[in-house]
C-alpha cells in the first residue's frame, strides 16, 4: 500500500454508492474521484509546469528564444535558494512550536470538543485559521496534527477532515506572516516593489486592519464550515482513519522519545538538559526585541516563534530533537523549490510574466484592479506557489499598474495575497507536509478543497469588488 494511503481502505472511491447523497456531498466526491484517477503526484506537477511554461514563454514571451528561456530556468533554480532555506527555517521552528507539550495538550483538548459531524467541521476550520492568522508554518504542521487528533476521535472521512482543517489554512494569507504583506512593510527590502515604485512602505495595520480585510475573514470562518457540513461524505462514502492504528503510532512514538532521551549524568548530557540555557537564550532574544523594536519581517518571525519553540520545550535536547524530526518534513518541499525557482526564472527573464500582468492591466480601473490582482495571483500561484518566488513575478507589474490607476495599493496586495491562499487549494505544494503527517492520499483530499477554492473566490471577488473604497 502507498505510504501516502496507509490509513484509507484501498476500495477505489469510484465503487462507492452515492445514491440518496445530498447535492453538494455528490458533487465533492465527484471531484474526489476526479482527482483521485487523474491527479498526478506534487513533484510531477512541478516538472509538468516547468515544461508548460517554457512552452507558453516559446509561444508568447517577448524573448522566447531556447538559449534564453534555459537561462532563465537555471537562473531561477539558484535564486530562490536562499529563500527556499528561510522557509524550511520556518517550517522545522513552526512544527517545533506545535508539537511542543503546552501547544500539544491544548490542541488534544480542542480536538476532543465536538460530538457531533457539524461541530467537527467547525472546530477544524476555526482553529486552524486562528493559527494560521498567527504563522502560517505554525498553522501548516498544527493542520496535520490536529487532523490526526480529530480523527482518533471521529468517525468521519479523514480526508475530509484533513481537507477541513487545510481549508482553514489559507486565511494565513490575511494574517501577521503573509509574506507580500510583511514585505511591503519593511522598508529597504529587495523585494518591497511598493516602496521601490511609490516610494513609503505599507504599515502592516492598514493591511491587516482595512474593512475589506477583516469582514472576507470573518464570512470565510463562517461559509466554509458551513460548506463541509453540506459536502460530509455519508455511508458508505465515508473512509475513516484507522484511529487505532493512528493511537499506537503516537504512543510508539512517545516511548520512543522516552527511551532515546539521555538520562546519563555526564556533564554534556546535563547541558544539553539544562533549562536555564534555553532560558538564557530566550531572555535574550526578548530582551533585544524590546531595545531594538520588533518589527515584523521574515527573519524576525523565524526568530521569534524559535525563540517561543525554545521556551515551551524548556531543555535544548527536547528542542533539538523537534527540529530534527520537523527537519524530515521538508524534503519533499525543497527538491520542489528549485524546479518552482526555475519556473519563475523563465516567466521574469524571458518577460512571460510581463505579458500576463500587463494583458490583465490593460483592462483594468481603477476598482477593478483588486480584482484582477486576484485573479492573476491566482493563476500565478499556480505556477510559483511561494509567497516570496510569487511576489517577485506579479510585484513589479501589479504596483505599477496600481500606482499609475491611483487604485487602493493595500486592497491590491490583499488581492495578490488572497488569490495564493485560494491558489493552495488547488496547488498541491503545501499539502505535503500535511499529508506526511497524516498519511492522507493527496488526490482524495484536494476532491474537497476544490470546493473550498470555488468558495473562496467567490467571497474575495465580492470583497474586492465590492467593499473596496474608490482611489
Amino acid at each position: 500500500m502507498n505510504e501516502s494511503e496507509q490509513y484509507v481502505h484501498s476500495q477505489p472511491a469510484q465503487d462507492r454508492a452515492t445514491a440518496g447523497q445530498p447535492a453538494l456531498s455528490r458533487v465533492s466526491m465527484f471531484f474526489v474521484r476526479l482527482f483521485e484517477r487523474y491527479m498526478p503526484d506534487s513533484f510531477s506537477i512541478a516538472l509538468l509546469l516547468t515544461f508548460v511554461t517554457a512552452l507558453l514563454a516559446f509561444f508568447y514571451a517577448p524573448k522566447s528564444a531556447p538559449k534564453i528561456i534555459l537561462e532563465g530556468w537555471y537562473k531561477g533554480m539558484f535564486d530562490i535558494a536562499s529563500y527556499a532555506f528561510l522557509v524550511a527555517l520556518m517550517l522545522v521552528t513552526g512544527y517545533a512550536l506545535a508539537v511542543a507539550k503546552p501547544v500539544a495538550r491544548l490542541l488534544k483538548k480542542l480536538a476532543s470538543l465536538p460530538k457531533t459531524p457539524a461541530a467537527v467541521a467547525a472546530v477544524t476550520v476555526l482553529t486552524i485559521a486562528v493559527c494560521a492568522i498567527l504563522h502560517w508554518a505554525f498553522a501548516l504542521i498544527a493542520t496535520g496534527l490536529f487532523a490526526r487528533e480529530i480523527a482518533k476521535r471521529s468517525k468521519e472521512d479523514y480526508a475530509w477532515i484533513v481537507a477541513a482543517c487545510f481549508s482553514g489554512f489559507a486565511l494565513f494569507t490575511q494574517g501577521l506572516s503573509c509574506s507580500v504583506e510583511l514585505i511591503s512593510a519593511t522598508k529597504g527590502n529587495p523585494l518591497n516593489i511598493v516602496e521601490k515604485v511609490t516610494g513609503h512602505v505599507i504599515p502592516l495595520s492598514e493591511i491587516e486592519l482595512a474593512s475589506y480585510n477583516v469582514i472576507p475573514v470573518i464570512v470565510l470562518m463562517i461559509v466554509l464550515p458551513l460548506l463541509f457540513i453540506a459536502m460530509r461524505p455519508r455511508g458508505a462514502n465515508i473512509i475513516p482513519a484507522d484511529s487505532e492504528r493512528l493511537i499506537a503510532e503516537d504512543t510508539s512514538a512517545a516511548a520512543i522519545e522516552q527511551t532515546e532521551e539521555d538520562v546519563s549524568n555526564t556533564i554534556s548530557a546535563k547541558l544539553s538538559r539544562a533549562w536555564w540555557i534555553n532560558a538564557l537564550v530566550v531572555i535574550g532574544g526578548v530582551t533585544h526585541f524590546i531595545l531594538s523594536g520588533l518589527t515584523f519581517d521574515l527573519m524576525s518571525m523565524i526568530i521569534g516563534f524559535m525563540l517561543a519553540g525554545m521556551a515551551l520545550h524548556g531543555r535544548p535536547d527536547a528542542y533539538a530533537a523537534a527540529i530534527s524530526k520537523g527537519a524530515r518534513l521538508t524534503g519533499s518541499l525543497l527538491l520542489q523549490f528549485p524546479f518552482y525557482g526555475g519556473i519563475m526564472g523563465i516567466m521574469t527573464t524571458t518577460g512571460l510574466a510581463t505579458v500576463l500582468a500587463e494583458w490583465f492591466g490593460s483592462f483594468s480601473t481603477t476598482t477593478t484592479l483588486p480584482f484582477w490582482s486576484l485573479i492573476s495571483s491566482t493563476l500565478i500561484s499556480l505556477f510559483v506557489p511561494s509567497a516570496g518566488g510569487h511576489w517577485a513575478v506579479q510585484g513589479p507589474f501589479i504596483i505599477p499598474v496600481a500606482h499609475a490607476l491611483h487604485a487602493s495599493i493595500p486592497a491590491t496586495l490583499i488581492g495578490v495575497a488572497s488569490g495564493e491562499g485560494a491558489a493552495d487549494m488547488i496547488q498541491p505544494m503545501w499539502m505535503l507536509p500535511i499529508l506526511a503527517i497524516t498519511g492522507v492520499s493527496i488526490r482524495r483530499v484536494m476532491g474537497f478543497t476544490i470546493m473550498s477554492f470555488f468558495v473562496m473566490m467567490i467571497v474575495w471577488s465580492l470583497d474586492l469588488l465590492f467593499l473596496v473604497p474608490a482611489g
